[in-house]
């Protein structure tokens, strides 16, 4: 067959697979929710209240104790799509569509790129390039199936890469200006660094090949796009490194890092090259866990393999026609790249195992210690490159042999649908929660969830935080559809519904948690209702009616949850508040609840208005001598307290109950030192004073946000005069040659 001449079928069979992918999520889900774990995906269907509640602030406490992890980068794409839950299009289509979009776009980018770099002439290579891609289980299996942010990945870089082209093959200034925009808007997927990094280190080992300008024009594309970022990347890195953020208390920390070594050891446990070399995850991991996508493996895969070969052998065999291939260094490049991310994501290879357990040595490569997921679409995109560039070789090889060649293409195109259709069907997205039977994952949000969270809204205070019961042993809370073996279990919901803080697991009480586990084997509730009081827990949302299924899985510690029994809710619970309709949800009192999350020595009166997670006013009355003010969060030497919004007491905050915040306050300071406006004196020489507490890195979101602003109208303003000059060239240019005539 003339591939040549095939040029509309093949545009016909791109569109195709465009509208496929679209529509694929509608038959995976329908109307179910595709939402829960550690990024809860949420903000996909309440784009509104993420924003509002959780996205804008430099300071989070989504789900567990506060820290400076800010969510900036999401706030572009929830912008784009807030528009669509304001006009009341229904969430399960807002969810379809964007999942759809994601495949279809990363296909489409990624096929137009192909061709760019390739010519119009190698259509059908680019077409089976751009599907071993997105239609890899590899793909779904690792990235489609937890949906975290990293997945925008697939559609972002085949996007960046397209763009770039435009730049570095025709010196098209515009792209920039594209790329830019697209940066912005798409920060999502550019903000995980981990898999980004991922994408980078193999690159750089191909990139190296390249001629000096053609670099060069790379590395202004880099730049453009790390200016893009600034908006969300400068507040990131300056609360993360500035010794109190989530960073430096939670990746840098020597707990995390002495985790790289056994979690690559359990993770890599039978691990080969052969599965990742059929394109096709490995097989170990799942093995190793009893993870339920073991029986895909089983029932199906082991008994296609063979299918598979050709993808590998292809690229290996163009090795041996070196006097054939014109930038045969180039391509060892590439394929030194492809083994280098081989390597990457397999890990345990031999005797470079222990290299790569060397490589835990390096400051920060601990966070590739889940190598299997930060390496896993690097892998697959730069396979992606090789099997493309090695049908141009063979092709070219091949010229007398169409009959050879169009045995191969087909065989690809066999392999690769014959791999992809476990994901054509819903059941790898239906298999039910890892170490359960039953327990199903894909669920509708009930009325009976939304009226509950409208109540606790009425009728809790502000100023109180919830523990979540039963506690498991991550930082997941859960929400029960009517059928009672499909249940929500991700990052807790109940602020962004309810505007009310919570603590929903080991996680979330993050120093405390194996204090609070002690005491809770021990039965010691006195200390138990000390250590809640300490985090100003008022309240309890309590799950009754979990299935035992559910109760038995990974979720919980069994001998955590035989404690929460009767004598445990004797104990600490005073009285119940509400209860749900079908009575999935019960909100209880805490006993002996005392402690709100802003509290003071002093025998006034305080009044506490949470205006917002990175600002508090606090209206102290009849203040006077040296009090205490302590503020129930984890301890950052960037909330400040202003009077009159200047900086005051900085010198007495410290660290209160080995977790939180504490200021020592002076009346007579004040008094020596602020106008008598700024305070009102009582006749008994107290002093009613209204302060407020604010998270400072917030102010530098709104600055850099300004700088990213002010950078892409100075990007449209330069495009304009350079191609005002360009024109002008061309007219002089053209006025001179008349001359001559």
């Amino acid at each position: 067959m003339n591939w040549k001449n095939q040029s509309s079928y093949i545009n016909m069979v791109v569109y195709l697979f465009c509208i496929i992918f679209v529509i694929l999520p509608f038959f995976w889900f329908w109307k179910d929710l595709f939402i829960g774990g550690d990024d809860t995906r949420l903000f996909y269907l309440f784009p509104i209240e993420w924003i509002k509640n959780i996205g804008s602030y430099a300071w989070t406490n989504f789900s567990w104790l506060g820290s400076a992890n800010p969510q900036y980068f999401v706030l572009p794409f929830l912008f784009l799509i807030a528009p669509f839950q304001y006009f009341g299009i229904p969430s399960y289509i807002i969810q379809n569509i964007l999942i759809g979009a994601l495949l279809s776009w990363g296909f489409y980018f990624l096929y137009k790129f192909f061709l760019k770099i390739i010519g119009n002439d190698f259509k059908v290579e680019a077409l089976l390039s751009s599907l071993f891609f997105v239609l890899s289980p590899i793909i779904y299996i690792n990235q489609i199936k937890v949906f975290l942010y990293p997945v925008w990945l697939i559609f972002f870089v085949p996007l960046l890469l397209y763009l770039s082209s435009y730049y570095v093959f025709e010196w098209r200034k515009s792209s920039l200006l594209f790329i830019f925009f697209s940066g912005v808007f798409w920060s999502i997927a550019f903000s995980q660094i981990p898999w980004v990094l991922g994408l980078i280190i193999p690159l750089l080992v191909f990139f190296i090949f390249f001629k000096k300008k053609i670099f060069i024009k790379i590395l202004i594309i880099l730049i453009t796009l790390l200016w893009s970022q600034l908006f969300w990347l400068v507040p990131f890195l300056f609360v993360s490194f500035s010794g109190w953020g989530f960073v430096s208390e939670g990746v840098l920390t020597s707990e995390m890092n002495n985790t790289f070594y056994t979690t690559v050891e359990a993770v890599s446990r039978g691990n080969t090259i052969i599965n990742p070399l059929l394109n096709n995850f490995n097989y170990g991991l799942f093995s190793n866990f009893g993870n339920p996508i073991k029986m895909i493996f089983d029932e199906y895969y082991n008994y296609t393999i063979y299918f598979s070969l050709v993808f590998f052998v292809l690229p290996f065999v163009c090795l041996l026609y070196k006097n054939s291939i014109k930038n045969y260094k180039l391509y060892l490049s590439l394929f030194a790249s492809f083994l280098l991310i081989l390597f990457l994501f397999v890990a345990r290879i031999w005797i470079f195992y222990n290299i790569f357990l060397w490589f835990g040595q390096i400051p920060w490569f601990v966070m590739f210690r889940n190598f299997f997921d930060k390496f896993a679409i690097s892998f697959v995109l730069i396979y992606s490159f090789l099997i493309l560039y090695s049908l141009v070789l063979v092709r070219t090889i091949l010229r007398k042999g169409k009959k050879i060649y169009n045995i191969i293409i087909f065989s690809l195109f066999f392999a690769i649908f014959i791999n992809a259709i476990p994901l054509f069907s819903w059941v790898l997205l239906q298999l039910p929660l890892w170490t359960t039977k039953t327990i199903k994952t894909n669920v509708k949000i009930p009325q009976e969830y939304k009226d509950f969270m409208s109540k606790i809204r009425k009728y809790t205070d502000p100023n109180g935080r919830i523990l979540i019961l039963p506690y498991g042993i991550s930082s997941y809370s859960y929400i029960i559809w009517e059928e009672s073996n499909t249940i929500f279990q991700g990052r807790s919901p109940v602020e962004l519904f309810s505007q009310r803080q919570d603590f929903s697991g080991r996680f979330s009480l993050w120093k405390d948690r194996k204090k609070f586990e002690q005491m809770l084997l021990e039965r010691n509730y006195e200390w138990l209702k000390k250590i809640l009081n300490n985090h100003a827990v008022k309240y309890i949302i309590y799950f009754p009616t979990l299935p035992n299924d559910f109760l038995k899985s990974y979720l919980f510690d069994s001998s955590l949850l035989e404690k929460q029994d009767q004598i445990f809710f004797k104990n600490i619970v005073w009285e119940k508040i509400i209860e749900s309709s079908s009575g999935n949800y019960i909100l209880l009192n805490l006993k002996d609840s005392y402690w709100e999350i802003i509290s003071s020595s002093s025998t006034g009166m305080l009044i506490l208005d949470r205006s917002s997670p990175v600002k508090y006013n606090i209206s102290l009355f009849h203040l006077s001598g040296v009090q205490n003010l302590d503020f129930k969060d984890t301890f950052s030497r960037w909330w400040n307290l202003l009077l009159n919004n200047e900086p005051i007491f900085e010198e007495t905050h410290h660290l209160v109950n080995d977790y939180a915040n504490g200021r020592t306050l002076d009346a007579e300071y004040i008094k020596k030192n602020f106008p008598k406006d700024y305070y009102k004196e009582n006749p008994d020489g107290s002093m009613d004073v209204n302060l407020t507490l604010y998270f400072r890195p917030q102010s530098y979101f709104y600055l850099w946000l300004g700088v990213s602003g002010l950078t892409f109208f100075w990007l449209i303003a330069w495009l304009l005069v350079d191609r005002r000059r360009q024109k002008n060239l061309v007219q002089q240019t053209s006025a001179w040659i008349k001359n001559l005539h």
